[in-house]
């Protein structure tokens, strides 16, 4: 329905310029107070229902003047079933669209319109959209950080002649709020927030854990990534999957198949990689030496010749992305190895019945698996709300002196390794530091681990195991196999049929040769003859729970203040598991805006 200029212009000011008046009725439709009423409630604007109108171009200034004209001015953007866009294009020239972006900077400017008038204020700063960088002008303040917006790209005049773009931005999403009766008090309650992953408990558990690490001021304990193994058709991209819907949306996230060195080098020129999550479904063999460098030294610089130019040039960036990544190799490359934390799926038979009682589940069921569908979308949103709320801090860890003292070996490996296994229960202490006790000093947020944290890091060791001992899930079953006899692959073969464990000879064969290269097994490999394998050494083992009887607990259920206080807080209960989701007898039940500077940009 067509509307005249009376209903257009009635919601603007009596100050406004003739100039502004004709350049809302000129270029476009000025939403109707009808319109706006259905789009905003309590503040925040529905995404689906502004750009379900999409008749053209108005200003974010005079939307926000017609918002508050009716009494319901806009605060944020609810984006619910609105996919951003990642990438600006020049077809979104003077066209609203949802816009994925990293804020880098957000200051108040003034602005003076008429030397007869008061001056005006809005804000502006420099944002990210895919590596690119823009300058922006807003209504209102943006938090630092990655986030999304709606905005459209327009252009600014720089001087007499000289144009540059710039990007307008109507709204922020709107924050993620957790209530303190629903925060995260414990890796059950993160284990919890996945409940359309089926079993796989400690592994969701060391994967976060894992990922929180980056919250550490000290970058020395800073966990790089993460590889999970597993057959084919085991289940390794849905754990990705769904492990990292937190992630994705946060905007951290970047899904490769498989890229060069050389892309890395362009497509990410001149970012900061610390808070990208690198995603690589089915690793394979030959990863570039650019990404192993990166996440070493938190730094690529590559020099090279233009091949049109002839001339110098130079592709940089800084930060260390963590690697997040499948395969089915029984052999990773040392190198890659040793930097990252490695694990096993799950492939046992009891794990298969879960998995088929679930899916049963699903077909007798038609609506369950909806329900599931919003119950993990609901346990997304929550697990990034909570990450997105903690502050990055340093973490003391009194009792590490114990820990140190549990060791019964000292291979090679553990030079890195051992670093891994505190990142982890420093990365407990962060990820849980509303009931640790806080202390700030000379201006850093310090955070002491208790129990509770070598109970959470107890709790991931038969899946980090597999890192700190450099064996696998699988070798380990190899080498509990032989005995102190030399055994041909057929009599280990049948051992391991026997034993329940459906296995093929030719990965028998590979992770045989993969023992032979850690130093397990020796293979003698006479012509003509079946190969003979003798064991000689075996895995080593580390025991943690005698400690629980001498490092101190915390305080249980308590916030702990910034000078050590501590204010009680009534507990959080637990959430009910069940059976196909958290591996028990039942399925599972299912930056505030003007953050300044100074508060940091979180990682996580």
């Amino acid at each position: 329905m067509s509307r005249g200029p009376d209903d257009r212009d009635k919601f603007l000011d009596d100050d406004d310029t003739f100039r502004t008046i004709r350049r809302i009725m000129d270029k476009l439709d000025a939403p109707s107070r009808e319109e706006l009423e259905q789009m905003i409630a309590d503040g925040v604007l529905d995404a689906s229902k502004f750009f379900a109108r999409r008749r053209g171009l108005v200003e974010p200034a005079s939307i926000h003047r017609f918002a508050e004209q009716i009494g319901r001015p806009i605060r944020c953007v609810r984006f619910d079933g609105v996919e951003a866009v990642a990438r600006l294009e020049p077809e979104h020239y003077e066209v609203y669209v949802p816009l994925a972006v990293k804020i880098i900077s957000c200051k108040r400017a003034w602005r003076l319109e008429r030397p007869d008038t008061p001056p005006a204020t809005h804000y502006a700063g420099v944002l990210e959209v895919d590596g690119e960088r823009f300058r922006y002008m807003s209504s209102m303040p943006l938090p630092l950080g990655r986030t999304r917006v709606i905005a459209y790209l327009t252009s600014e005049r720089v001087g007499m002649k000289k144009l540059r773009p710039v990007i307008q931005v109507l709204a922020p999403e709107e924050p993620s709020r957790v209530a303190a009766s629903e925060a995260l008090r414990s890796l059950d309650d993160v284990r919890a927030c996945f409940p359309r992953i089926v079993g796989e408990d400690v592994n969701i558990k060391l994967a976060i854990l894992a990922l929180a690490s980056r919250l550490n001021l000290n970058r020395d304990f800073w966990i790089m990534g993460m590889i999970v193994q597993g057959e084919s058709s085991s289940g390794k991209s849905y754990f990705t999957d769904e492990l990292l819907r937190p992630f994705k949306i946060m905007n951290r996230v970047e899904e490769f198949s498989r890229f060069t060195g050389a892309y890395l080098e362009r497509k990410f020129k001149g970012r900061n990689m610390d808070e990208t999550i690198f995603v690589i479904h089915e690793l394979f063999e030959n990863t570039p030496q650019q990404l192993h460098v990166s996440m070493s030294e938190g730094r690529l610089r590559v020099g090279l010749v233009d091949r049109e130019t002839g001339e110098p040039a130079e592709y940089e960036f800084e930060g260390q992305p963590f690697l997040f990544s499948t395969t089915p190799l029984e052999a990773i490359k040392p190198d890659l190895r040793n930097r990252v934390i490695t694990t096993s799926i799950d492939e046992s038979d009891e794990q298969t019945r879960r998995i088929i009682d679930f899916e049963t589940k699903l077909a007798a069921d038609g609506m369950l698996g909806l329900i599931l569908k919003d119950q993990a979308k609901t346990g997304a949103e929550r697990l990034a709300a909570h990450l997105a709320s903690l502050k990055p801090a340093t973490v003391v860890v009194p009792w590490a002196e114990k820990l140190r003292e549990a060791l019964t070996f000292y291979s090679t490996n553990l030079r890195r390794d051992w670093k891994k296994l505190l990142a982890l229960v420093q990365a407990s202490a962060l990820l849980f530091q509303a009931d640790r006790r806080v202390e700030e000093r000379d201006g850093v947020r310090v955070i002491y681990a208790d129990r509770r944290d070598l109970e959470n890091l107890i709790a991931v060791m038969p899946a980090f195991a597999q890192t700190i001992m450099s064996v696998s899930e699988a070798q380990r079953r190899v080498l509990d196999l032989m005995g102190t006899f030399s055994s041909t692959t057929s009599q280990l073969l049948h051992a391991a049929l026997a034993s329940g464990w459906k296995i093929s000879a030719q990965r028998l064969r590979a992770i045989l040769n993969e023992l032979e290269t850690l130093g397990y097994v020796v293979i003698r490999r006479d012509l003509g003859r079946e190969n003979q394998y003798e064991k000689v050494r075996d895995y080593a083992s580390l025991e943690l729970t005698s400690l629980l009887n001498v490092v101190e607990a915390g305080p249980q259920g308590a916030d702990v203040s910034q000078n050590g206080d501590h204010m009680d807080r009534s507990q959080h209960p637990q959430q009910a598991a069940r059976e196909g989701y958290c591996g028990s007898e039942s399925p599972q039940e299912g930056a505030e805006d003007g953050k300044t500077e100074e508060e940091g940009d979180p990682q996580l």
